[in-house]
């Protein structure tokens, strides 16, 4: 039996491998060097222009370096939200959820709003009592609503059985409301059956 091998550590992609004229490196929690640049990490979040105007960062070659709390992997998928043509990549609605939850409550990045709701509209259909989860979880009561509409679809509770991961960050006040909603309207759709033409 062979030993394990160890995994290649992590590299980001561009336009973050490049130290180039970039002047800020984030150091990912698994030791991953990101080469930023602090104008568009201070444009795009008042909690990245509060940390870097207030504190000193540690240097590193020159270039001053932040200690970050997220992995490598997580810190390259946040970080893509913030570079116009960096290509955010979101593959599951778990992804979506870390990357919003990260963005949007930890470093008030609103401009990722927008993106996220059209990331989000993916799954409304396909995985909708986790996008209500994710919607309700970031305020988006429009979108909250259109995947509720969509759980109307499936019989009721029937995700109690399978539930999705996202239905962890949402309170279960909330979760009731979904349970009711489409209780109500199942209730509303068998008294208009009685009476259709």
């Amino acid at each position: 039996m062979s030993a394990p091998t160890d995994s290649p550590p992590f590299r980001p992609g561009p336009p973050f491998c490049d130290p180039g004229r970039k002047d800020l490196i984030l150091r990912s929690s698994d030791g991953a060097a990101f080469y930023v640049h602090r104008l568009v990490l201070s444009l795009a979040s008042p909690v990245f222009e509060d940390m870097l105007s207030l504190s000193q960062p540690d240097l590193k070659d020159g270039v001053p370096e932040v200690l970050m709390p997220h992995t490598a992997v997580v810190l390259e998928r946040v970080l893509r939200f913030f570079y116009l043509g960096a290509q955010p990549v979101v593959e599951t609605l778990g992804q979506l959820r870390e990357i919003l939850e990260i963005l949007v409550d930890r470093y008030n990045v609103e401009s990722v709003i927008a993106l996220g709701r059209m990331h989000l509209c993916v799954y409304i259909v396909s995985q909708p009592v986790g996008a209500f989860a994710v919607a309700a979880h970031q305020g988006r009561n429009d979108l909250a609503l259109k995947a509720a509409k969509e759980c109307l679809k499936l019989p009721l509770r029937a995700w109690d059985r399978d539930p999705p991961e996202e239905l962890r960050y949402i309170p279960g006040t909330l979760y009731q409301r979904l349970i009711q909603f489409h209780y109500r309207c199942g209730q509303a759709g068998k008294r208009s059956d009685k009476y259709s033409v």
